[in-house]
């Protein structure tokens, strides 16, 4: 298993870094929407019972680039409306902005489709004909990895600005 996933990573880079005829670079911001997550207010505690309103964490994002649901938080339908804003589909994807996960990237399973998401986070809300598993492949790569390394500015914890991400380059 070690050797495949280090076999699919070499050749990832390889489909992004040798690109032929035809490949254009584009910004994050040519291509999507930058949107926010939001933090829930300051004292909330959490619904101790599931709820319609599913709240999704740094925490709850896995390395296969999906979002494990077993330990997810809830929230109650008053503190949802006053976040509803901060919503994240399952045609968008996730990026983690703030801490040691920033850039760490994945796609929303459609059972949370509607479920808020976390200030720690972002959400690509992708131009129509863009594939949202290239770009979560294009996350995947050494070249995102270096130019948020780049853009990402460490004070007491690593932050990348969402103004830097929308101007990462992806070839296409």
């Amino acid at each position: 298993l070690a050797n495949a996933k280090e076999l699919f990573e070499s050749y990832l880079n390889k489909v992004f870094t040798e690109k032929g005829e035809g490949w254009e670079e584009r910004r994050v911001e040519e291509i999507a929407e930058v949107k926010s997550g939001k933090r829930v207010p300051k004292g909330y505690k959490f619904e101790d019972a599931t709820t319609n309103f599913p709240y999704i964490r740094i925490s709850d994002f896995t390395n296969e680039g999906t979002v494990r649901t077993n330990k997810l938080k809830y929230l109650s339908e008053k503190v949802f409306e006053g976040i509803s804003r901060y919503i994240i589909t399952d045609a968008d994807v996730y990026i983690t902005i703030v801490g040691a996960t920033v850039g760490k990237a994945g796609i929303i399973p459609p059972c949370l489709n509607g479920a808020n998401l976390t200030e720690n986070a972002c959400r690509l809300v992708l131009n129509a004909e863009i594939e949202k598993r290239f770009v979560y492949f294009f996350t995947q790569t050494n070249s995102f990895k270096e130019q948020v390394g780049i853009n990402t500015r460490v004070a007491a914890q690593p932050k990348l600005a969402l103004r830097r991400l929308k101007s990462i380059l992806i070839p296409f």
